[in-house]
């Protein structure tokens, strides 16, 4: 019965029985051209990662502004602020962790403890040189990155590739203090000790996670420290080549070695992403490599600007080349028998060339043996 018509017009006569019932609504149908469906479709969720590295974006840029020299204002002052800082965020990161908070909070503020501590430690020294005060700062980011990693065990990645990088950093500047390694000597010292850890990273992550053939493995902490020693391991290589590129655009005879060297440490850190399967550690290994071509390709334009265009050109070969990996083609065996061995000579050429571009040989020419 129509509701909209009346009784006579729906033929309902006196003395006629009416039954009144309830009937369900019809069911919805699909319209593909409902702007409601427009609208559900472009509304996505916004990243949690964002306000995290936004939040250590801007710890960082609070830790490397404290550490900006000035003349007005007390050192003693800017110690305090900085070890308050740290401690404020190490004790958040340890309460969020208690009351069982997100660990992407967790993480982000023991990172900003760790960044806090090492400006505090560069302050600390004032004997005027930047080494001594990078010696401390590095110490100062391995002691507070393996306490908070004991304290929260949150973050392991993230900490453990923190602290991998300390310990090398910290290494290197303790050579560069006791020697008095020049920038470019000291930048290779960093990637031949940054190589060196990449290959026993395996042996280390097994050796820090307690894995033994007797125990229970904890195969899920291995592969977190692991990835974190490769992406540590990685940060260093690529910091060892930048020092080494600034080191080349000061002294400008140093162009052939500098640059020979940076592209031998990039071919081999792009090499070794094929022996890793975890995207982190694939894509820690390729970045650092990029890092370091893009290194090298800035500082041999800017000791060498009449052959700009032919270093151009080599980049955008370079760019159009790493395409391929996004195609994935067949490699048959004997082209990667042929790779293995590539990587063979490029690792073995490292040491040789760290040692060309730290001085050694010239060094070895000057000293009279006889």
């Amino acid at each position: 019965m129509a509701e909209s018509e009346s009784l006579n017009s729906n033929d309902i006569r006196d003395g006629d029985l009416l039954i009144l019932t309830t009937t369900e609504p019809a069911p919805a149908e699909w319209s593909s051209c409902d702007p409601s469906h427009a609208v559900a479709a472009d509304r996505t969720t916004a990243p949690r990662m964002l306000p995290a590295i936004a939040c250590v974006l801007l710890g960082g840029c609070g830790a490397a502004l404290l550490t900006w020299p000035a003349a007005s204002v007390s050192m003693s002052s800017r110690i305090v602020v900085g070890a308050c800082l740290a401690v404020a965020a190490g004790v958040g990161a340890v309460v969020v962790r208690r009351l069982r908070g997100d660990p992407l909070i967790c993480a982000t503020l023991s990172l900003i403890a760790v960044l806090y501590a090492g400006a505090t430690g560069f302050l600390t020294v004032r004997t005027g040189t930047a080494v001594a005060g990078l010696l401390l700062a590095s110490a100062a980011i391995f002691a507070a990155g393996i306490l908070l990693l004991r304290v929260t065990d949150c973050g392991r990645t993230l900490l453990t590739a923190t602290t991998t990088l300390a310990v090398l950093v910290s290494a290197t500047a303790a050579a560069a203090v006791s020697w008095g390694l020049q920038l470019s000597a000291g930048g290779a010292t960093l990637v031949g000790l940054s190589l060196a850890t990449l290959g026993f990273t395996p042996r280390l992550a097994m050796a820090f996670t307690g894995i033994t053939p007797d125990a229970t493995p904890n195969v899920r902490r291995c592969h977190q420290t692991l990835t974190g020693l490769v992406a540590g391991s990685s940060a260093g290589g690529a910091l060892g080549a930048i020092a080494v590129a600034v080191g080349e655009v000061r002294d400008a005879g140093s162009t052939l070695r500098g640059t020979s060297f940076i592209a031998m440490v990039a071919l081999v850190l792009l090499l070794r992403v094929r022996t890793h399967v975890d995207a982190t550690r694939r894509a820690s290994l390729a970045g650092a490599g990029v890092l370091c071509l893009l290194a090298g390709f800035a500082a041999a334009a800017v000791a060498v600007p009449a052959h700009a265009h032919v270093i151009s050109v080599v980049a955008a070969t370079m760019g159009a080349a790493a395409l391929g990996g996004i195609v994935g083609p067949t490699v048959s065996p004997t082209v990667r028998r042929t790779v293995e061995v590539i990587e063979c000579v490029a690792l073995a050429a490292v040491i040789p060339m760290a040692c060309w571009v730290g001085g050694i040989y010239g060094w070895a020419r000057g000293v009279n043996l006889l």
